[in-house]
């Protein structure tokens, strides 16, 4: 139950989606990465470091995977909707 409580929380659903729409935004003159795989790096690492993940603990466990599917879901989003805005 605490799983789905840690979920269900927004804050981390935003931070990812405007970690995503950020990186639609950063200039991409020199590097060759794609802006939806920094998107999706970006919505992870942020996401992560500011509200962490959905268990406690230095062991991975299938939360763990579930949070990095999530989180690239919602990077990818935010990219979308900046691309589009560009």
């Amino acid at each position: 139950m605490k799983l789905l409580e840690e979920f269900i929380r927004p804050s981390r659903h935003y931070i990812a989606t405007l970690s995503g729409f950020v990186a639609a935004f950063i200039p991409n003159d020199k590097s060759n990465i794609n802006p939806f795989l920094m998107g999706v790096i970006l919505a992870i690492l942020v996401t992560k470091v500011l509200v962490g993940d959905y268990d406690t603990g230095y062991q991975w466990t299938l939360s763990d995977i579930v949070f990095i599917i999530v989180t690239s879901a919602e990077g990818l989003l935010g990219v979308r909707v900046g691309r589009a805005l560009l």
